[in-house]
């Protein structure tokens, strides 16, 4: 039996990048912080992953018109090993998540178009909208401008 599959919620570190590839397809590249917060030693801790994230096709172009640096998603996806060679000629080795969905979470501060909630899926907006409402913890219906959005929750996994 063999799974590759990631959720994780955070926020982007930086403005998406999007470009055109010579096929045509279009990629966005994003990178992301999420927080872990425990305890050792009776003393509270926090430490902060930082994550690349590729989205690809629609999913690509969604991110790159509404999310900017700040803006909270959760991306599903899979990992993927990318491996290269430094200019030293040393070798590398980084994991990407592909993104399958992204959900936009909080909008970011600042202006523009940035941080918006509307699900970056190739859906018509009522297919989004019963796959968002019948999927996503805490998901409250619609906003004011009619886009589905999802609000963090705390969520319990038992792990077995």
């Amino acid at each position: 039996m063999e799974l590759n599959k990631v959720f994780i919620i955070g926020n982007l570190t930086r403005d998406p990048e999007a470009r055109f590839l010579q096929s045509g397809s279009q990629v966005c590249k994003m990178g992301m912080a999420s927080n872990r917060r425990y305890s050792s030693s009776g003393e509270r801790r926090e430490e902060t992953l930082f994550i690349d994230i590729e989205a690809w096709g629609k999913t690509a172009e969604l991110c790159s018109q509404y999310l900017r640096k700040g803006s909270q998603i959760l991306v599903e996806g899979r990992l993927k090993m990318d491996q290269y060679q430094t200019r030293e000629g040393d070798k590398r080795t980084r994991y990407v998540i592909v993104a399958d969905r992204v959900q936009f979470g909080a909008r970011a501060e600042g202006g523009g178009q940035g941080g918006g909630s509307r699900p970056a899926e190739s859906r018509s907006p009522q297919q989004s909208q019963d796959r968002y409402d019948n999927d996503m913890p805490g998901s409250e219906g619609a906003t004011e401008d009619g886009l589905p959005f999802w609000k963090p929750r705390t969520i319990c996994l038992i792990h077995h």
